[in-house]
């Protein structure tokens, strides 16, 4: 089975807390503060698969902090599929977190062709999202599109060889597309992310969703 969405080949792959909003700035949600450069986020993207699949690098790249996902999620839906999952981490003060939403990953194999993106089509920017932070809505997309979010086809500069090849015969992610966010600083303390999305993947003729939270410990250095 390919890796879709947010989780590995071994898995496929809350919700509004009442407290303030514990950003160390920007006060608006990131969608409607206008996100960050899709540049930007398709580089910090790439480097969070590089880590996630290669095991190359560190979880920490200067001020970025690469959220783990979570790796217990349930099936908890036939139509939309959906997984639900959680988990928690700790992060210092001034870390930017990348955290992707949705994704679909292209890949090698050891025989045979590699995915071809035409292969492949789907509109991210048409799914279903509300992201919260301590129940601050951060992105909804019933609210705003979901443009400041979106990382287009993008092959990664070189291959992400996998460890071993996957049970399906893949060897290397070669290229993605999906949602991500980069998360602004958090301040010290306690706080809960939020997250519940749902894609079209026209292709296999499915809807397919994850339903996470994160618990999130922010220390000083």
């Amino acid at each position: 089975m390919k890796k879709i969405g947010m989780l590995t080949a071994t898995l496929l792959a809350a919700l509004l807390l009442v407290s303030p909003f514990a950003f160390a700035g920007n006060p608006k949600g990131v969608c409607q503060a206008g996100g960050v450069n899709r540049v930007v986020l398709a580089d910090a993207m790439a480097k969070y698969w590089t880590w996630y699949y290669g095991g190359v690098g560190t979880q920490q790249i200067g001020r970025l902090f690469l959220v783990p996902l979570p790796t217990n999620g349930e099936q908890i839906s036939d139509d939309p599929l959906i997984y639900q999952g959680s988990t928690s981490f700790t992060v210092r003060t001034g870390r930017t977190l990348v955290l992707p939403l949705s994704f679909f990953v292209g890949e090698s194999y050891v025989e045979g062709p590699p995915d071809d993106p035409a292969d492949y089509p789907t509109d991210y920017k048409a799914s279903s999202l509300l992201l919260t932070v301590d129940g601050r809505v951060i992105a909804d997309s019933r609210r705003t599109k979901l443009d400041c979010l979106y990382v287009d086809l993008t092959y990664f500069p070189q291959p992400i060889v996998y460890p071993e090849p996957s049970s399906y015969g893949s060897n290397a992610a070669i290229w993605m597309t999906g949602l991500g966010i980069l998360l602004p600083p958090m301040s010290p303390g306690e706080h809960v992310i939020d997250m519940q999305v749902v894609s079209p993947l026209p292709f296999w003729g499915i809807y397919l969703g994850y339903y996470n939270t994160w618990y999130v410990t922010v220390v000083k250095p």
